[in-house]
C-alpha cells in the first residue's frame, strides 16, 4: 500500500496502483498495487504471415500467426520444400534459420545503426516502420537457442534489448543479454511502476507503446543500461490460468515435440497450474485435434484459392503471338464465347506441323540437347463448350491448304497414268526414265494407327504431319483395337512425339526407313471421359505429360446483336504458307536466353524431385523440353507474321514469354488433376467448381450442385 497526500479525494491515475479513497481521518489517498494480470487488448479473429528468408534469400521458413479473437492464440510454422510451405520444420531446417529481416539488418549494421531485438515478428515491423532497425528470433520466448546460430548474426552489432512487459519477456532478454553482455535495453513505457509488478505473461509491448503514440525520438531516448527488476513473491507463486495454458499448449504443439519432451512438458505445466497431469493430457489431445482441424482447413481454403486463381487467369495472347495476329484472334474467341488460349492451343500444333523435318531448337550442344517442334494438344471441355468453332477458325485454312494439294494431286496423277501408258508402249530401247508416281502432300488426317502415319511419313519425309483426331477419346480408345491389344500403337505415338526416326519391316516386304520424323496433335475431349481414361493420374507411361491441355472454363456467349464479321481465314492461309516455305535450319538460343531458360530448367527439376504427385513429376520432366519447343515455334510463327525470316537465335524476350506459358500450361494440369481427385473423396477441386458455377448462375440448389458434380450424387 501505498499513501499519497497529493491525490486524496481523487484518483491520480498512477500506472501500477489502483486507488481505493481516502483514509478514515481525509488526510491520505490509499493506493494499491494493481493485480499482476495480463494488459494486452483482445485482438480481432485474423492471420497473419511473416517470412524468415534464408541468409541467401531464398524462400525458407514462414511463421503463421492465428488470432481467435477472444485473446486465444497460437503459431504453425511452415518450411519451403522447393515447391510448396509444408508444415513443420526440420532439423536441417531449424539449423539454417537466420533472425527476423535478416538483409535489412545486416545492412543497418553495414551503416552503424542500432538494432532492437524484441519479442515477436509484428514489434519488430512496427519499429521498422517509424525507421528503427529491429529483430526478433523465431519461436519468441524461451526459444532463443532452438534454432540457428543468432549470435553470428549480431555479432558486430550495436545491440538494444526491448523486452516485452511480462515475466516472460524479461526472462527471455536475458537469456539473449547472455551472448550479448554490453548491450544496451530499452524498456516500453519506461517510466510505468508496472516494471515493479510485472505480469507473468500478456504484459505490453514496444508495438502497443507505439501505438498509443511513441516516436522513434522517444524510443531512441529510452535507451538506458540494464535494470536490476526483481519478481515479488506474490508474483512467483502466481498460477497459469487455463487460457495461458491452452496458448502454451498451441504454440508448444506446432514445434511437433518428440513423444518424450512433451510427457516432460506436461508434468512442467503440472508444477506450473497444479491441474492434475491427466488433465492436461486430455487438454493436450483436444489441442491438438482442434490444431489439425485448423491446419486441414487452412490447407484446403488455400488449395480452393489456388485453384480458383489458376482457372481465373486468362492468357493475353498479345504476350505470346504479334499484336497483326493476337487481335484478331482475341476478338474471335470473344465473339464465339471461348477463351484466348483455346486459340493459342490449337494453333501452335497447327504451325508446328507445317515446320519442316530437320527443323529444331539447339538448346546446349555439349548436352547433346535439342528439340523439334512437335506439339501435343487438347481442349478438355463437355459438350456444347464452343470446341468446334475454335477449331473451324484455326483448321479451316490449313483444310482449305488440303484441298489445294489434293486438286494438285488429282491433276499429276492423271497425268501421270498418261506419260506412264505412253511409256509403257514405247519401245524398250526407246524409253527413257520411268515416270515417277506422284505422291499426296497429306496436311493433316484423323487416323492415327501406326500404319497410317508410317505410310504418310514415308510419302513425304521432308515434311511434318498434323493429326486432328474427331475426339482425343476415340485415339486413345482405338489404339491397338485392331490387333487385340497386341499392338503399338500406343508406343509408335509416344516414340513419335520424340521426331526420332521410323523404321518399319513387313514380311509382305514393305519397308520403310526415316532417320527423323515430325508428328503433332490436337484434338478435344470431354473431362469426364478423360477423367476416367487418366484413371489414377500415375501416367506410368509418361502418355499425359506428353499432352499441354487446355480447360474450357463455363462461359456465357451472348447471341451478337451487331453483325461484326471476324475472319482470319486469309490471313492464317497466308501464315500456314510462308511456315511451309521455311527451310529446315537449328536455331539458338541467345546468351541471355539460355541463361534464363538454365535457370527455369532449375526451378522444374527441384519441383520434380520434391513433388509426390507421379503424374505432376512427368509433366515437370516434360516441360522442360516443351519449353524449348514453344519457343521455336513461336519464334518462327512471329517471323512469319512479320513477313520476314525467323533470326538466328531465340532472344531473352521471346524465352520470358515461353516460361509464363509453361508455367499456366503446368496450372491446367493442376486444375485436372484436382478435377480427378474427387475420386478419391477430396473436397476442394468440388467447392472449386461449385464455386465457378455459381458465378455463373448465382445462388445454387441441391438439385443443381447433384447435377454439376457427380461425385455428389
Amino acid at each position: 500500500m501505498v499513501f499519497c497526500h497529493t491525490h486524496v479525494d481523487r484518483d491520480g491515475a498512477v500506472d501500477g496502483y489502483v486507488y481505493r479513497g481516502a483514509t478514515a481521518d481525509g488526510m491520505w489517498g490509499q493506493y494499491f498495487a494493481a493485480t499482476a494480470s495480463p494488459e494486452k487488448s483482445v485482438r480481432p479473429q485474423q492471420r497473419q504471415d511473416y517470412f524468415y528468408p534464408s541468409r541467401a534469400g531464398q524462400p525458407l521458413v514462414k511463421v503463421m500467426r492465428v488470432d481467435r479473437g477472444n485473446g486465444a492464440k497460437f503459431f504453425v510454422q511452415y518450411h519451403w520444400n522447393g515447391q510448396q510451405w509444408a508444415k513443420g520444420l526440420t532439423p536441417e531446417i531449424r539449423a539454417q534459420v537466420p533472425i527476423y529481416r535478416y538483409r535489412d539488418v545486416q545492412n543497418a549494421i553495414s551503416i552503424g545503426q542500432p538494432i532492437w531485438m524484441v519479442e515477436g515478428e509484428g514489434c519488430a515491423d512496427a519499429l521498422w516502420a517509424i525507421g528503427i532497425p529491429s529483430t526478433t528470433t523465431l519461436g519468441g520466448s524461451k526459444k532463443y537457442r532452438s534454432y540457428g546460430d543468432y549470435a553470428e548474426d549480431l555479432q558486430t552489432a550495436q545491440l538494444v534489448l526491448c523486452p516485452d512487459r511480462d515475466q516472460v519477456g524479461i526472462a527471455h532478454m536475458e537469456e539473449v543479454a547472455q551472448d550479448f553482455p554490453s548491450a544496451q535495453w530499452c524498456y516500453p513505457y519506461p517510466d510505468s511502476l508496472r516494471w515493479h509488478n510485472l505480469p507473468k505473461h500478456g504484459g505490453l509491448d514496444v508495438a502497443d507503446w507505439i501505438h498509443d503514440g511513441a516516436t522513434a525520438e522517444q524510443i531512441r531516448a529510452a535507451v538506458q543500461d540494464r535494470r536490476q527488476l526483481e519478481v515479488s513473491s506474490t508474483q512467483s507463486s502466481e498460477r497459469l490460468s487455463v487460457q495461458a495454458l491452452q496458448d502454451q499448449i498451441r504454440t508448444y504443439l506446432v514445434t511437433s515435440p518428440t513423444e518424450l519432451a512433451l510427457a516432460a512438458q506436461v508434468v512442467q505445466w503440472h508444477q506450473e497450474t497444479g491441474i492434475s497431469a491427466r488433465d492436461i493430457g486430455n487438454l493436450v489431445t483436444l489441442v491438438q485435434a482442434e490444431l489439425e482441424q485448423t491446419e486441414e482447413r487452412d490447407d484446403r481454403r488455400a488449395e480452393i484459392h489456388q485453384l480458383l486463381k489458376i482457372g481465373d487467369y486468362q492468357l493475353c495472347l498479345g504476350e505470346y503471338l504479334h499484336a497483326d495476329l493476337a487481335e484478331p484472334l482475341e476478338q474471335i474467341a470473344d465473339w464465339i464465347g471461348a477463351t484466348p488460349a483455346a486459340m493459342l492451343v490449337t494453333l501452335l500444333p497447327v504451325a508446328a506441323s507445317l515446320l519442316r523435318v530437320g527443323t529444331e531448337l539447339e538448346i546446349d550442344a555439349g548436352m547433346g540437347f535439342s528439340v523439334p517442334p512437335i506439339v501435343f494438344t487438347g481442349l478438355v471441355a463437355p459438350s456444347g463448350s464452343k470446341k468446334s468453332p475454335i477449331q473451324r477458325q484455326i483448321l479451316g485454312p490449313l483444310s482449305l491448304l488440303q484441298a489445294e494439294a489434293d486438286q494438285e494431286y488429282e491433276y499429276a496423277a492423271s497425268e501421270y497414268e498418261v506419260d506412264l501408258r505412253d511409256w509403257e508402249q514405247t519401245r524398250a530401247e526407246d524409253r527413257g526414265i520411268r515416270p515417277r508416281k506422284p505422291m499426296p502432300r497429306e496436311y493433316h488426317t484423323s487416323d492415327a494407327t501406326r500404319e497410317a502415319i508410317a505410310r504418310i511419313q514415308s510419302q513425304q519425309p521432308e515434311r511434318g504431319i498434323l493429326v486432328t483426331p474427331d475426339e482425343l477419346a476415340g485415339l486413345f480408345k482405338g489404339q491397338n483395337q485392331y490387333r487385340n491389344g497386341r499392338g503399338n500403337d500406343k508406343e509408335s505415338l509416344l516414340t513419335a512425339f520424340d521426331g526420332s526416326g521410323l523404321k518399319v519391316d513387313r514380311a509382305s516386304g514393305l519397308r520403310i526407313s526415316l532417320p527423323r520424323t515430325s508428328l503433332s496433335l490436337t484434338g478435344t475431349i470431354q473431362p469426364d471421359i478423360l477423367r476416367e481414361m487418366m484413371g489414377d493420374c500415375s501416367d506410368a507411361s509418361g502418355q499425359w505429360a506428353r499432352f499441354l491441355w487446355c480447360l474450357l472454363p463455363l462461359k456465357p456467349a451472348p447471341f451478337p446483336r451487331r453483325t461484326v464479321r471476324h475472319d482470319v481465314s486469309e490471313r492464317l492461309y497466308s501464315l500456314y504458307q510462308q511456315l511451309e516455305r521455311l527451310t529446315a535450319q537449328c536455331y539458338r538460343l541467345s546468351p541471355e536466353a539460355k541463361a534464363l531458360f538454365a535457370d527455369w530448367y532449375d526451378q522444374l527439376d527441384q519441383l520434380r524431385v520434391t513433388e509426390t504427385h507421379p503424374g505432376l513429376q512427368a509433366v515437370y520432366s516434360k516441360m522442360q523440353g516443351y519449353t524449348g519447343r514453344l519457343a521455336l515455334i513461336l519464334h518462327c510463327l512471329n517471323a512469319a507474321v512479320e513477313g520476314r525470316l525467323p533470326n538466328n537465335a531465340v532472344d531473352v524476350g521471346q524465352m520470358q514469354a515461353v516460361i509464363k506459358l509453361g508455367r499456366w500450361f503446368i496450372g491446367q494440369v493442376k486444375l485436372l488433376y484436382a478435377d480427378g481427385n474427387t475420386v478419391d473423396g477430396a473436397l476442394e477441386p468440388v467447392y472449386t467448381k461449385l464455386i465457378q458455377l455459381s458465378r455463373v448462375r448465382g445462388w445454387l440448389r441441391a438439385k443443381d450442385v447433384r447435377n454439376y458434380e457427380r461425385s455428389l450424387r
